[in-house]
């Protein structure tokens, strides 16, 4: 597990001096934090599979649904028009293929049909906005919005644009670096939710006790059902994934 920029540890084993702390601490760059477990940031496109899995769980599409992926998604009853992250769009799209080309368009539209409540719900599970029971002190919650959230710390009603843009892993949506891979661990492990462990085994006087998991797997709907791990790789192959890597 790496997060950068780092610091040289050495000055803490003999006693770092209040002057070199103090440097560490107001350095901008924050090198004292694990962004592994506290760096917050937008999943964005990462989430897609899972997007896609709930809304199959759900009922919401089948493996056969097809949307046509425009280079623009207009939010029913309104004039609000959402891009696309590929200008001239995608054509005719299944929920494999929107997976393999990271189709904005097409998660925008299962998110309008999906509501926040089962977004919420369903990438709750997933292991969203909440501790990963790694076996470290520092680590933060990220933040999988809901209506009751923003309407307590905001003020405001939930609308359904804030729902489009979650669908693609943007708006209020913040996760850490672990988190998005402890997800990804679910998905394809047909839906086993494990929490991640950097520990070995851990020393009390002379007995070496090896680290045991928790016992607090779960289990995200059926592991034997067929929609588990569908198109889950293929943006790393064609889609913006990809696009970037060659970048």
């Amino acid at each position: 597990m790496v997060s950068t920029p780092s610091y040289d540890p050495n000055p803490f084993v003999k006693g770092i001096s209040h002057q070199d702390y103090g440097r560490l601490l107001h350095d901008k760059d924050l090198p004292l934090i694990n962004r592994v477990t506290q760096g917050l940031y937008p999943p964005a496109s990462t989430v897609k599979p899972y997007i896609a899995m709930s809304a199959l769980l759900n009922g919401v599409i089948t493996p056969q649904t097809t949307f046509f992926g425009a280079p623009t998604w207009t939010l029913p009853g309104t004039q609000r028009h959402y891009r696309d992250w590929k200008k001239t769009g995608h054509g005719m799209l299944d929920v494999t293929k929107a997976i393999e080309e990271s189709a904005d368009t097409f998660f925008y539209q299962v998110a309008w049909m999906m509501g926040i409540d089962r977004i919420n719900t369903m990438l709750g599970q997933f292991g969203y906005g909440k501790p990963t029971g790694i076996d470290l002190d520092e680590e933060y919650n990220g933040l999988l919005p809901s209506r009751e959230w923003k309407e307590r710390v905001h003020k405001k009603a939930w609308y359904q644009g804030d729902t489009i843009s979650v669908g693609i892993g943007q708006g209020y949506w913040i996760a850490t670096p672990i988190q998005m891979v402890k997800a990804m661990v679910a998905l394809i492990n047909n839906g086993k939710v494990i929490a991640p462990h950097l520990l070995q085994s851990e020393v009390s006087g002379k007995t070496i006790m090896p680290w045991q998991a928790p016992q607090t797997e779960t289990q995200i709907a059926d592991a034997a059902s067929p929609y588990w791990g569908a198109g889950a790789t293929g943006d790393v192959w064609y889609g913006e994934c990809a696009e970037r890597h060659r970048l």
